[in-house]
Parts: C-alpha cells; structure tokens; sequence
C-alpha cells in the first residue's frame, strides 16, 4: 500500500514473508489483474476459471513451474490425443473426400521435395531477393499465401507422381542412399 496517505500504485512486495498480510492479498489481486489483462490482450477471451487457479499457485509457489501440474490434466489430453487419432483413422478409412486423400498422400510421398518447393517459394516471397514482403502482410495475409502454396502442391504433386516415381528430392536422396542412378520415370 502507498503510505502517508498517497495516491498512486500499489506498492508491490516480492518477498511473502516480510509482506503483511493485506499487501499480500493486494499483490496477489494485482497480479490476477494483469494475468487477466495479458490473456485477455492475447486471446481475446478473459480466463476460465483453472486458468487463474493454476497462475495462483505459480505465483503463490514463487514461480515454481512444478507447482501447476495437474495430473489429471495430462491424463485428459491423452484422452484427447486418442480421440483425434482415432478421427483422423475413421476420416482414412472413409471413402469422404477420396480425391483430397489422394491428393495428400502424393503430397506426403513427396514431402521432402514439396518441403524444399515451399521454402524457395516462401523465401522468393518474403526476402529481399524476391518481393520482400516480411513484415508488410497482415496475419490474415498471411493465411492467402498459406492456402495458395498448399493448392500448388495438391494440384502439382499428383501430376508429378503421375509421370515419376519420385519427387526430384526424394529421388536424388534415394540414389545417392542406393549408390546407383534410380529409374525415375514411372
């Protein structure tokens, strides 16, 4: 608290020990103020109510990360972790949108080279040696040259496996793995 009757902030006490007990509670209270200001401030929403809980006990326990593990908190997300996992397997075994799945498993059967595609292409882009565009576009910006990299690749790799075996990447590394010049054309 300001003494002598000032107005002003709130004096903050680091030290529990040597803070008397209405500092402290002032401390703590200040501090969820700010926590609710910052998570606000980043996600647009005010906490959920195990948010602060588990902020209290961080600060509460001087900042010591061990001091908010919840067990049953891991244990929900591996139920999570399954969950997705078996969607994702049900989404496979479908016949839903089989030209998407034939589409991304040619690009996942050429991913080093669609790695490598996507990063020439990103760097032509944000780097001074292509448009020079870091820093210019928007996060929403963003987002357009996302989609358009991933519509390349879905269109261009299945035309590409459709004529070769391999990606070129994936074929200069298998070649140089066998020691021998890998047949490339399907």
């Amino acid at each position: 608290m300001s003494g002598d009757g000032e107005k002003g902030p709130p004096k903050v006490e680091w030290d529990a020990d040597e803070a008397a007990p209405e500092e402290r509670t002032l401390r703590h209270e200040s501090h969820y103020k700010g926590f609710d200001d910052d998570f606000a401030l980043l996600t647009g929403n005010p906490p959920f109510p195990w948010q602060r809980t588990l902020y209290e006990r961080f600060v509460a326990s001087d900042f010591d990360v061990f001091a908010t593990i919840v067990p049953t908190y891991d244990l929900g997300r591996l139920g999570c972790a399954f969950g997705y996992v078996g969607l994702v397997m049900l989404f496979c075994k479908s016949q839903i949108l089989r030209v998407l799945k034939t589409a991304l498993a040619a690009v996942g059967r050429m991913a080093l080279s669609n790695y490598l595609a996507h990063s020439i292409l990103c760097a032509l882009i944000f780097n001074g040696v292509g448009l020079g565009l870091v820093g210019v576009l928007q996060r929403y910006q963003l987002y357009f040259v996302v989609v358009g990299i991933w519509l390349f690749q879905l269109v261009a790799s299945p035309l590409w496996l459709r004529y070769y075996r391999f990606g070129p990447a994936e074929w200069l590394w298998r070649s140089l793995t066998y020691g021998a010049r890998q047949p490339m054309r399907v």
